[in-house]
């Protein structure tokens, strides 16, 4: 049996408190071929999967190639695969070059560093305009909180 005291409670091993990175293909890691865009589509979406609640410590958009057009992309945490959120990168322009885009320099004017995500939420990705041609990764940091 595990001792809790160090946190070490877990079927798989992970320590308590002990970040986790996880990396999210936009798209399936195809670049974006349509130029409309509908809620939920040409995006990605993440469960939470540790079957408890999680803090999400930010996200980094890794943009390897730009959208021909003028994409923005909104990313945060929300109630199902398909609800869009900003409350993690809001509003970060994908249409002018390659970047990276994280929760600190691109958080836009909802966008926060530290997010708590439910056992039952999902982190969105959620592209707006025309974003055809984009490719890109995101990059989930997170942890469970101890149980102290």
């Amino acid at each position: 049996m595990a001792n809790p005291m160090y946190g070490q409670n877990k079927a798989d091993a992970a320590l308590d408190g002990v970040s986790k990175i996880v990396k999210v293909p936009i798209n399936s890691g195809n670049a974006i071929a349509a130029a409309g865009h509908a809620a939920g589509a040409y995006g990605g979406a993440w469960a939470n999967p540790e079957g408890e609640d999680i803090i999400i410590e930010g996200v980094l958009l890794d943009v390897t190639t730009a959208a021909t057009g003028s994409g923005a992309v909104d990313i945060g945490v929300a109630a199902d695969g398909t609800t869009g959120s900003d409350n993690l990168i809001d509003g970060a322009d994908v249409g002018s070059a390659a970047i990276m885009a994280t929760t600190g320099a691109n958080g836009g004017t909802n966008g926060k560093a530290w997010q708590p995500c439910t056992s039952t939420q999902w982190v969105t990705v959620d592209l707006s305009a025309d974003s055809t041609g984009m490719v890109a990764n995101l990059y989930i940091r997170y942890f469970i909180p101890s149980k102290g």
